[in-house]
């Protein structure tokens, strides 16, 4: 993740008492499943955004999930861009995300990695900004950059 930051986040409901309200950072989260991690990591290599990536469920929830998402929001504040590997991820994150997101939320890009996961989404009324060209990691990192850009969607 790109670690210029803007402020520093306070997390809804608690946990990082002290700190100033939650600002929109250019952090990247990469939410995805245990096995993703290693591929994402290798995948994101392009200039100016490094990556750090969340493990938010294996076939279930991961148990720290809730914790994890927190803990990233007080380190890094709001991420500029979220990318779903798939519509599992969405359906175990996305409520922690919106607390933790608050009014910030409408910023956020989100980004898919394929058809299905994009419809999850648009589904959840979130604005998907793009999606990937192929199912990969690499495409989807190739995404999230375009996404970032001033230039427009994937």
């Amino acid at each position: 993740m790109a670690r210029v930051r803007r402020g520093a986040a306070t997390v809804a409901g608690g946990g990082c008492e002290g700190l100033a309200p939650p600002q929109l950072g250019s952090a990247l989260c990469g939410v995805q499943g245990e096995a993703g991690v290693q591929c994402i990591k290798a995948a994101s290599r392009f200039p100016g955004v490094p990556l750090e990536s969340l493990t938010v469920y294996r076939t279930g929830p991961h148990p720290g999930i809730q914790g994890s998402l927190r803990s990233f929001y007080c380190k890094q504040g709001v991420p500029a861009s979220i990318a779903f590997f798939s519509p599992s991820g969405l359906t175990y994150s996305l409520k922690y995300i919106q607390e933790l997101s608050g009014d910030s939320i409408d910023q956020i890009k989100f980004a898919a990695i394929g058809p299905t996961t994009a419809r999850a989404l648009a589904a959840q009324g979130l604005p998907v900004s793009g999606t990937a060209e192929s199912p990969t990691p690499g495409a989807l990192a190739a995404c999230v950059q375009r996404v970032l850009q001033p230039t427009g969607p994937c």
